[in-house]
């Protein structure tokens, strides 16, 4: 009997450092060690990070190996939201050493608003809860509309800038992009320098997501605060960011009363938050126009090859100007004027915030003289205090209402796509003020037209318009809803 204590101890160490091992190798936690290596396992949601609206319908994927010395023949898939359990049993073949990839046969039903564990197993051989994962679902009220954010950092000292600026205009003209995006240029050591703004870029503190190198040349693109690129990259990097999740849709209405703006942002948070997020007001002035603002330029007679290549946007063609190029041939897009604040104002939004609320607050601006506020727009950003990233933002001109021309939440209201995703049809309700005509056009990640539908002249009152998907793949489309000329856009995703 003394012999075979130490035996046993041995064999139970071994097969703890066993698993232990595999722990570690697949950077995964198990419950229990066995001869199947759980890979992945995950809820296969349409929006990053787990969110999906509530009702919604998501699958349940995953993959293993076989690390046994047998073919297995059998298994159970299993999942749970630790309410409901769920069991796919089925009869494989799977070699040793083979991958085995699945799609549990019974989708998961997103619940009501909230954040639920997935836990997913494969029970085989008597071994029960082998390689246990756990993901979220966020279960959320519906999906907001995203823009995405591009704050360039440049000067008129700056000769590689005229790139910025170029790139900046190539996508605010093409407009497959330009109602998704908010572009603001940060002018650095500049006639056209908002000190604030310029120096909150550029402190590595307030950008957590690349504290070491916080616009580390010029010209920069911070994109929603995440990640630095080249202007050249703007539209390549864009499908990276327009499917992330909003966190809430956000109006904005602006008034003048001489030289005052009043600006009224209204949130609507699609989840419940408690904490850690604040508004940010930027306005910015497009077509600036100074004699005096020279601008440096490095493409003047370069040939229109390798790194030299730069578009012609506006009639601008950089290759032929000269260096500097004369303010009276300048006219500056996009420029910053002020930031309220670049992290937030404090107390902006006041928490806690339940799901499918909306939360007002109001910012003063007062416009100096010289400015052109029939050239100025208000951009409110949504910014998480922890990390600086900016979740969603919207803008409207500055003039906003004061010229007597209505907007297009007193017109066109109501916009719905359900249900989100679709498979092959969804229901477009609005509702209409007034008579309208009214055009549906729904594009592609890549800006291609895809679908265009001519409803003729709608009368007052609410409409649903179905839209048809049996033409079109699986994929990410933006939805536009035109009546008269007003305009409305919605993502939506269409899951075959």
């Amino acid at each position: 009997m003394k012999k075979i204590l130490p035996i046993l101890c041995l064999l139970a160490i071994f097969c703890l450092s066993k698993g232990i091992a595999q722990t570690l190798n697949s950077g995964i936690t198990k419950m229990v060690s066995n001869d199947i290596l759980m890979t992945k396992a995950n809820p296969e949601t349409p929006i990053n990070d787990g969110y999906v609206v509530q009702g919604n319908t998501i699958s349940i994927t995953g993959s293993f190996v076989n690390q046994s010395s047998a073919t297995i023949t059998n298994i159970t898939i299993k999942y749970s939201d630790r309410s409901n359990e769920y069991s796919d049993n089925r009869a494989v073949n799977i070699l040793p050493n083979q991958n085995y990839n699945f799609t549990h046969n019974t989708p998961y039903v997103v619940p009501s608003v909230g954040n639920y564990p997935i836990d997913v197993w494969i029970e085989w051989g008597g071994n029960n809860m082998s390689n246990k994962v756990t993901s979220h679902v966020k279960s959320i009220a519906f999906t907001p509309n995203k823009k995405v954010t591009y704050e360039e950092e440049t000067g008129t000292w700056c000769g590689w800038c005229v790139r910025g600026m170029i790139w900046m205009d190539s996508m605010k003209n093409n407009p497959a992009y330009s109602s998704h995006v908010e572009l603001i240029a940060v002018h650095d050591g500049d006639a056209m320098t908002f000190s604030n703004y310029d120096a909150g870029a550029q402190n590595n503190t307030y950008n957590t997501y690349f504290p070491n190198n916080a616009f580390p040349g010029f010209p920069s693109i911070e994109v929603d605060r995440l990640a630095i690129y080249d202007p050249q990259d703007m539209f390549a990097v864009y499908p990276n960011y327009i499917n992330n999740f909003g966190l809430a849709d956000i109006s904005v209405n602006s008034t003048i009363a001489g030289t005052t703006a009043t600006i009224v942002a209204q949130t609507h948070f699609a989840q419940a938050l408690t904490s850690g997020y604040n508004l940010a007001l930027v306005v910015t002035e497009d077509s600036v126009h100074n004699s005096s603002y020279n601008q440096e330029n490095y493409y003047s007679g370069q040939t229109n090859t390798g790194n030299y290549v730069l578009p012609t946007v506006d009639n601008y063609n950089f290759h032929t100007l000269s260096s500097p190029v004369p303010g009276n041939l300048m006219y500056f897009p996009d420029v910053a004027r002020t930031i309220i604040f670049y992290q937030g104002v404090p107390g902006s939004i006041i928490f806690p915030v339940a799901s499918d609320t909306t939360e007002s607050y109001t910012f003063h601006y007062s416009i100096p003289a010289g400015d052109n506020k029939n050239h100025m727009k208000a951009i409110i950003l949504l910014i998480e205090t922890a990390t600086n990233k900016v979740w969603n933002a919207n803008d409207v001109p500055l003039t906003g209402s004061t010229l007597g021309i209505a907007t297009v939440s007193d017109v066109l209201t109501g916009l719905s796509i359900y249900p989100n995703p679709f498979t092959n049809q969804a229901n477009i309700n609005f509702s209409l003020s007034k008579d309208e005509n009214v055009t549906i056009s729904v594009t592609n990640l890549l800006g291609l037209n895809v679908m265009n539908i001519n409803n003729g002249l709608l009368s007052a009152g609410n409409h649903n318009i179905m839209l048809n998907g049996n033409n079109l793949t699986s994929g990410m489309y933006f939805v536009t809803l035109k009546a008269g000329d007003y305009s409305l856009t919605q993502k939506v995703l269409l899951n075959k």
